[in-house]
This record gives C-alpha cells, sequence and structure tokens, in this order.
C-alpha cells in the first residue's frame, strides 16, 4: 500500500518525466532543462553557509521521495553540523528504500553521541524492519536510560523483538522507571520467564532485590505468590503494603478495593499513578468512582494514568471532554481519539465548543490537525472557517500556523491560499508549501506563482527551493 502510494505520488509531480535527460520532442527537452534548473537550486540550498538553510533544503528535498535524489541526500550525513545531518538521515529513513535507510543506520555507528541519540529514536520511530529492530537493539544497548526507554516503548508500540535476556537484565536497572518498562515488556513477551524472576527477587535474601521484586510484581502477576502478597498487604511495612496491594488489585482480586482507594489518597504523584494503573481492571464502586477524579491534577504522570484507567473502565464520552484543554498535547490528541471512536458526531460538536472556550486554542488546533478523522477535520474547517482565517493574523506563530494547515484543508479556499503565499511568516509559508507537495497537482497555479517570485529567495532562503521544485516537478505548472 505504502509503494502504491509513493507510486501515485511520484506520478503526480511528474518525476517519470523529469528523469530524462534528453528527448525526441521539445517537450522532452524543455522537461530536461527545467530538470537541470530544479538540481541547480537544490545544490545551491546544499552550499549555504547558514546550517538551518542546509537543513532545511534536504528536509524538503526528503518530501520529493525521488530516488536520483538520494546521493545528495547521503551526502548530506558527512555536513559539518548536527543539525543538517538530523534531516538527512530523517529523511532518508523516510524514503521507504533500502539503500537509503541502510546509509542512515550505518552513520549512526560513528555518529556523534548527541547526534546518534536522536538518530535512534527516529529510526526507531520512522522505518521500517528490519531497520527499526536494529536501531531499537542498538538504543536498548545504550546507557543513557532515556534512549533505553523509548527503545521500550517502540518495541511495545510496533511489536518489535527483543530478546528475553536483554529484558531480564534490565528489570534489576537502578532506574525504577526502567526496571517497571522492562518487567512490563518482558510480562507481555515472556511470562514464564517473568514469574521465574519474580519469584527469585521475592524469594531473595537480599534487602533491595526484594523491594524490587515487590515492586515489579504489579506488572508480573502470578498466582503462586498470592499467599506472599497477601502476607506483606497485612503485615508488611507501609512500603510493602502498597506494592502489594498494587499487585494483589493487578490480579483482580477485588477485596482490596477498599484499601486501594484509600492508599490512592494518602501516597505522592507517582505512587497514585503506579495505584491507578494497577486497579484499572477492578469493577468495585469504590475505585471506579475515583479514576475521573485525577483528569485535572497538577502532576501529568497522574493524569495519564487516569486516562489509562478511565479506558480500561469504559468511561463514557462526556468523561474525555476535560482532557481537551489539558497543557499535554499527547493527552489532548489521545482523548480526541477515543471520543470520536465512542460517538464522531458528538465528538465533533464537543470540539466545536471547546475550542471557543479553551485558553489554549494553539494546543486544541493542533490535536485536531494531527488526531482527527479527516471528514472531523473538514466539518470544523466550516463551522470555524471565519475564526480561524481571523487566527491566521493571530500574532502567536503556532496558532497562525495551525489555523492555517487546517484551512487548507479545504481546497476551495483560494483566499486563504493567496494570502498565505503573500504572508512573510515563514511558518505560513511552511504550511502552504506542505499542502501543495501533499495534494500534488491540486495547488499548481499557487506553487507556479511562488516559484516566479525570486524576491522569496532573499527573504525566506531554504523555502524557495521547495517551491521551485514543487512547479518544476509539476509540468502543469509552468505552462
Amino acid at each position: 500500500m505504502v509503494a502504491a502510494k509513493r507510486q501515485r505520488f511520484a506520478a503526480g509531480l511528474g518525476l517519470t518525466a523529469m528523469l530524462v535527460t534528453g528527448g525526441c520532442n521539445a517537450a522532452d527537452k524543455e522537461l530536461a532543462a527545467r530538470r537541470e534548473q530544479v538540481l541547480a537550486t537544490i545544490d545551491l540550498g546544499l552550499a549555504s553557509e547558514e546550517p538551518a538553510v542546509r537543513a532545511e533544503t534536504i528536509r524538503l528535498v526528503g518530501k520529493l521521495g525521488d530516488p536520483a535524489l538520494v546521493d545528495r541526500l547521503i551526502a548530506g550525513l558527512e555536513d559539518p553540523d548536527p543539525g543538517p545531518q538530523a534531516a538527512a538521515t530523517e529523511a532518508l529513513l523516510r524514503m521507504g528504500r533500502t539503500e537509503a535507510e541502510a546509509a542512515a543506520i550505518a552513520h549512526l555507528v560513528s555518529a556523534p553521541e548527541a547526534l546518534r541519540k536522536q538518530t535512534l529514536v527516529i529510526a526507531m520511530t520512522s522505518t521500517r524492519e528490519p531497520f527499526r529492530e536494529e536501531a531499537v537493539s542498538r538504543a536498548l544497548g545504550d546507557i543513557a536510560t532515556e534512549l533505553r526507554l523509548a527503545a521500550i516503548g517502540q518495541a511495545r508500540l510496533h511489536r518489535v523483538k527483543v530478546e528475553e535476556r536483554t529484558l531480564l537484565k534490565l528489570i534489576s536497572d537502578p532506574d525504577p522507571t526502567l526496571a517497571d518498562a522492562a518487567m512490563q515488556l518482558l510480562g507481555e513477551r515472556f511470562p514464564e520467564a517473568a514469574s521465574r524472576a519474580l519469584i527469585a527477587l521475592l524469594r531473595s535474601e537480599e534487602a533491595a532485590r526484594h523491594t524490587q521484586g515487590l515492586r515489579l510484581a504489579v506488572y508480573a502477576p502470578s498466582g503462586s505468590i498470592w499467599p506472599l502478597l497477601r502476607s506483606y498487604a497485612l503485615f508488611g511495612t507501609e512500603a510493602e503494603q502498597g506494592d502489594a496491594l498494587r499487585a494483589l488489585a493487578a490480579m483482580g482480586d477485588e477485596t482490596v478495593a477498599e484499601r486501594i482507594r484509600k492508599l490512592t489518597l494518602a501516597v505522592g504523584p507517582a505512587e497514585v499513578a503506579r495505584t491507578l494503573h494497577a486497579a484499572a481492571g477492578l469493577s468495585s464502586t469504590e475505585v471506579a468512582e475515583q479514576r475521573p477524579l485525577f483528569r485535572k491534577n497538577e502532576s501529568l504522570e497522574v493524569r495519564r494514568a487516569s486516562f489509562d484507567a478511565m479506558i480500561a473502565a469504559g468511561a463514557p464520552l462526556s468523561d474525555w471532554i476535560v482532557f481537551l484543554d489539558d497543557a499535554e498535547v499527547t493527552l489532548v490528541q489521545a482523548a480526541i481519539r477515543q471520543m470520536q471512536t465512542l460517538d464522531s458526531a458528538v465528538s465533533t460538536r464537543a470540539l466545536v465548543d471547546a475550542l471557543a472556550v479553551t485558553a489554549h486554542p494553539e494546543r486544541l488546533l493542533r490535536s485536531i490537525l494531527v488526531a482527527a478523522e479527516p471528514d472531523t477535520v473538514m466539518v470544523l474547517v466550516q463551522a470555524m472557517g471565519p475564526r480561524l482565517e481571523a487566527f491566521i493574523d493571530s500574532e502567536n506563530a503556532e496558532i497562525s500556523e495551525v489555523a492555517a494547515r487546517l484551512l487548507l484543508h479545504d481546497p476551495s479556499r483560494k483566499s486563504v491560499q493567496a494570502k498565505l503565499l503573500d504572508s512573510n511568516k515563514p511558518t505560513l509559508t511552511y504550511a502552504l508549501l506542505d499542502s501543495t507537495l501533499e495534494q500534488g497537482a491540486g495547488n499548481q497555479e499557487v506553487a507556479a506563482r511562488f516559484a516566479q517570485d525570486d524576491l522569496y529567495f532573499v527573504r525566506l532562503g531554504a523555502q524557495l527551493h521547495i517551491w521551485k521544485l514543487g512547479a518544476a516537478y509539476q509540468p502543469a505548472a509552468a505552462n
């Protein structure tokens, strides 16, 4: 499917014709000449003294997906500045071509530490097998806790293969967040190994290992340790009781529901989050009524735990509206997806209402752009069109940009395209150029007009490169 989409995109941009270096008629020769002009424009951007211009040129060239430009992207890996290097790595990883991805992955071996970490994250989130698996494997072997956590997250999300011995090693890591994540994945992939490791920890005479075992029991509940957990829940220290209660809740022991409710009110944010996660499967009224109470907690960790517990409990659509004004964009996006799953029409009306009252429209607008279904976006654009057009003039650059991107989903709004074309704001220029490339021939007139305005080359530098590319790669735009 991806390959077919890429072929349609290439055809829409006239890449096949552009590869012609000569021909039997004037049209072929004209296309060849225009391609040479395009390549000269690319090379001019890549030769810029400004790293930002080189990076933006690389990013935008990568958007074309032209196999003939791979060599220029690979050359970007050797740029003296990390910005163009990262842009080249990302562009190569997103091309969907084996040789391009292989070059980017190979570059990770010798890259400086900061860039290696950045590009490993890009590799894990952007590539297909087997390159994602290799990137995850490399990241799990790194010394950076944040990178290893990201690798475990990607392994869970994409079902990337991870060796059992790697996870067994990580559950003993002194960082509790990393150990928790490793045990959670171990319990999902290798339940028997997780159970054996857990029992070994609980039976250990070393206090630290014993404490670690109680903490990790929530991620790999086993019936064989139920009596031991009950004992700790009754007679252990305060910390031991808390861990034991969470593990019992994770096993579905409804008899601990009231104690779990009290525990949630008595501990700090980190432990509240763990308790909410552990008790997500309990059906007791005491626990169910408590979950939505944490939707506005100051701690992001607690709000995320509340969100997950509410999903597990099947919370109604009305409970998710509060998240539309959350300070964390990923939670806003997740709430939009959840609401649309429950009732698309009602969620669309709720989004319109929320946009009218929110104190941070930029967060909600960007979340709608990322998470909402295309039909929902169009309904919102039609319902909020005048207000979105007013947002374009906002002094807040993010509000202005996202409003423009939303409005560009409706190709009939020619006045918006013209307004963006005449704007001196780089973010609005990016919005329009991205729309032109994504919609192919739909905006040829705009692309051609922009390509003729050489003043933009002086004012906005790299942006002009892609507009000249956009016009030249669409033959009809120059007619």
